[in-house]
């Protein structure tokens, strides 16, 4: 009859032996009973932030056989690029895609319809802003001028470039075919044009408060969102630059390079 020790002994000597088993079939379980598989491909058309990634490509004749000559041309083998500097051929102009003169009627008009007191309702809401900000970093200027900076862009492009496109949404999705991250990057364009300005007088206006010199803050932020202007701006947009090249980021450096594996 086995003493305690030794039964102890025993199950101690089994047990890595059991657990082996255990992993052994744990691992096939875990494969679906296949030890050596190679991970599914899969194609996402969308990254985790549900903004589109993927498109198809054949509808841009020219571009898609520029992509293909790039593939063909071979990663370098120190892993630094393609081969011949191919990839430098796909420009954003590589695609034209062309406004309807019907469109752009209709994005003037929207243009033309702009009243005095939209601009003067942001301008307001700048101030605001630049309020806030001035209190919050009391102490800091470059903050201030920073958080205020953010802030008046945010409003522009939430309370003015997001409804000025939600007008002519319906035909720019048609145009782009449907891809709605091409409508967000005519969006965020649309807003560093019109933020340009603002850096170098809202230093001054938050210099000016910080100092506690009295200027008119509103005067000054008219001067730098003025209603012809922006309206030039916006018509200077959608005539030149839209016409010009692609609204859509169709293909970029980056993807083509993290996409050797697949390839």
């Amino acid at each position: 009859m086995e003493t305690g020790d030794s039964a102890n002994t025993g199950k101690q000597k089994i047990i890595p032996f059991v657990t082996e088993v255990a992993r052994y079939f744990m691992d096939f379980l875990e494969t679906d009973f296949h030890k050596v598989r190679n991970p599914k491909r899969q194609v996402q058309y969308r990254n985790k932030d549900n903004l589109q990634i993927c498109i198809d490509l054949s509808r841009y004749v020219r571009y898609s056989a520029l992509v293909w000559q790039v593939i063909r041309s071979g990663y370098k083998a120190d892993g630094n690029g393609f081969e011949n500097d191919s990839l430098d051929s796909l420009k954003p102009s590589c695609h034209i895609l062309k406004i309807s003169k019907a469109l752009i009627e209709l994005i003037q008009k929207q243009i033309d319809i702009i009243e005095p007191i939209q601009i003067e309702k942001l301008i307001n809401k700048f101030e605001s802003e630049i309020s806030i900000s001035c209190t919050k970093y009391e102490k800091n200027s470059i903050q201030a001028i920073n958080y205020s900076i953010d802030g008046i862009s945010r409003i522009i492009k939430e309370e003015f470039i997001s409804k000025f496109i939600d007008k002519i949404r319906e035909p720019l999705d048609k145009l782009t075919g449907s891809v709605v991250d091409s409508i967000y990057q005519v969006e965020e364009d649309l807003n560093n044009i019109l933020i340009e300005p603002f850096e170098d007088t809202i230093s001054t206006i938050v210099n000016n408060r910080q100092l506690d010199i009295k200027k008119d803050d509103n005067k000054l932020l008219h001067e730098i969102f003025e209603i012809e202007d922006v309206k030039n701006k916006l018509s200077s947009f959608f005539n030149g630059r839209v016409q010009k090249r692609s609204a859509i980021p169709i293909f970029s450096h980056d993807l083509l390079s993290t996409s050797k594996g697949v390839l």
